[in-house]
């Protein structure tokens, strides 16, 4: 490493991040967020390679960090997140630290980062929890610390763009492993989420949106992918799964033993049509709970009309709950939201009709 990246890092923590912070709210977030952008860029990465508001999934809630990554689909490099909590608080600062770097620790990346007033906090996702984590002072911090955090965080010399080592990383499970509801390959899934929206050939794009809506239910406990494109007298049905149990769980206990999913791999989102034909599936399968897989959502989002009126009188009239999965959706559980989670609160949203349902498209 260079001298004058030394330097530049160590200007940064003497004159940057140790200096008191603002106190109020908006101003403290910009600060936060420009100081998370400003150390990635003094260990030497590039602004094309800060990807500001990252987000990723901490019990099923967002938090925005600051990444360094060489693509933003790719596994990132480090994971920054800045808190402000007063260094007299010592018992506050200390519990906040380690709830932020069990939230940044759940998402796949190389190095997580807390930056504080006082310290700066390295936890190693190879190591285990706690011995990985390493604390730099600030107080007296000179060119040695500098250069530790340097060896620890700095650019390599090639950054990675793709997920080209998914075999070594272990499967996501959210929660405790004895009571997991979804588990999955996060970077197979990435990786064949990229196919999908990258995807142009119109018969090759539905094939990907089904093999990914498989790929997502297969990771469901208690889940059975029984059927796929089964054709019936009337139709076909793209996907039937069965619930092979639901172990006390009210979610499964709700869907019945059966349910049927539907892909629309669309340049446009579902419209009306669509879901009515959808519906029809239901009601001929006797199923009272489908999955429509919609890339581009549905219309009628905004203003409750057309394809979102149709989803909301297939309960009031028939009973049958449908729930849309859009492409921001299948990026969520790319950066690590639960599946079975998210599942949950849009069948709720759906089944009482509140707002707290996620928009589709």
């Amino acid at each position: 490493m260079s001298q004058d990246r030394v330097q530049t890092l160590l200007n940064f923590l003497r004159n940057e991040l140790a200096p008191s912070w603002p106190k109020q709210a908006p101003e403290l977030r910009a600060h936060t967020a420009e100081l998370e952008g400003n150390f990635l860029v003094a260990l030497g990465y590039s602004e094309d390679e800060v990807a500001r508001d990252y987000p990723i999934w901490w019990k099923d809630a967002p938090l925005t960090v600051t990444a360094a990554t060489g693509s933003i689909e790719s596994r990132p490099r480090l994971l920054v997140r800045a808190i402000a909590i007063s260094p007299l608080l010592g018992m506050l600062l200390k519990a906040t630290t380690m709830n932020y770097a069990k939230a940044l620790r759940s998402s796949l990346a190389d190095h997580y980062v807390i930056l504080t007033s006082t310290y700066v906090l390295v936890i190693d996702r190879d190591k285990d929890w706690p011995s990985g984590m390493t604390e730099i002072g600030l107080d007296g911090i000179d060119e040695g610390g500098s250069r530790r955090l340097l060896d620890l965080l700095g650019r390599p010399d090639v950054m990675p763009t793709v997920d080209s080592d998914a075999e070594d990383y272990e499967i996501l499970a959210l929660g405790d492993l004895e009571y997991y509801n979804f588990a999955i390959n996060l970077p197979t899934y990435r990786k064949n989420l990229r196919a999908t929206l990258k995807e142009e050939d119109r018969n090759r794009k539905g094939v990907l949106l089904e093999d990914l809506a498989v790929e997502l239910l297969e990771g469901l406990k208690y889940i059975r992918v029984r059927r796929r494109n089964l054709r019936t007298i009337s139709s076909e049905i793209d996907i039937v799964c069965s619930i092979e149990s639901d172990r006390g769980n009210t979610f499964y206990t709700c869907l019945g033993r059966y349910f049927i999913v539907e892909c629309k791999n669309w340049s446009g989102p579902a419209d009306k049509n669509a879901i009515v034909a959808f519906k029809d599936k239901m009601a001929a399968a006797r199923v009272e709970f489908g999955l429509l897989f919609s890339r581009r959502g549905i219309t009628g989002t905004k203003s409750g009309t057309d394809a979102t009126a149709a989803i909301r009188s297939a309960w009031d009239r028939s009973g049958l709950v449908i729930i849309v999965i859009g492409e921001q959706h299948l990026r969520q559980v790319a950066q690590g939201r639960d599946f079975f989670t998210m599942l949950e609160g849009l069948y709720e949203a759906r089944r009482f009709d509140t707002r707290g349902e996620p928009p589709p498209a």
